[in-house]
């Protein structure tokens, strides 16, 4: 089984200070998964998703608000 855990990108508000702290809440969940299971993390403000890939399941992961139309 393959898992694909998501964190969408967001629109930056003009003068946002840029900050590159992994997302807490998918490193959490990968923790938790077996070992067995596959993982591949995404996170679009540093890397394009490749829409391609195959996977069981595809989790997509916000914390912010302004995360979620991106993430429909």
């Amino acid at each position: 089984m393959k898992i694909n855990i998501i964190y969408p990108k967001w629109p930056k508000i003009k003068y946002q200070t840029e900050f590159f702290l992994p997302p807490h809440g998918p490193v959490c969940f990968a923790a938790t998964i077996p070992d067995d299971i596959e993982l591949c993390f995404c996170d679009e403000n540093v890397q394009a998703i490749d829409f391609g890939e195959q996977a069981d399941l595809v989790a997509m992961s916000v914390m912010l608000t302004c995360q979620i139309p991106r993430a429909w």
